[in-house]
């Protein structure tokens, strides 16, 4: 299944992003923003123990007015 084989893809690259931040910064949480439309990132994005803490709109010449979600990560937090 191409599906799985892509979100696995997705799931090892972001834990490795995580791990290398942690070891690196250690900051006490991690802070991205993704476009609503964006559901495969959102979903992966929270199943990796991101949680949704808010939104804005940013407008730009070439894209006109866009939402961003803005989503953080606490280091000491792992998905269940």
């Amino acid at each position: 299944m191409p599906g799985k084989s892509i979100e696995r893809r997705g799931t090892a690259f972001l834990d490795t992003i995580l791990a290398f931040t942690k070891a690196q910064f250690a900051p006490d949480q991690v802070r991205l923003f993704v476009l609503p439309f964006n559901q495969r990132a959102i979903h992966l994005y929270e199943k990796m123990g991101f949680k949704q803490v808010g939104s804005y709109m940013q407008e730009s010449t070439l894209y006109g007015k866009r939402e961003f979600i803005e989503m953080t990560y606490h280091q000491q937090e792992k998905p269940a």
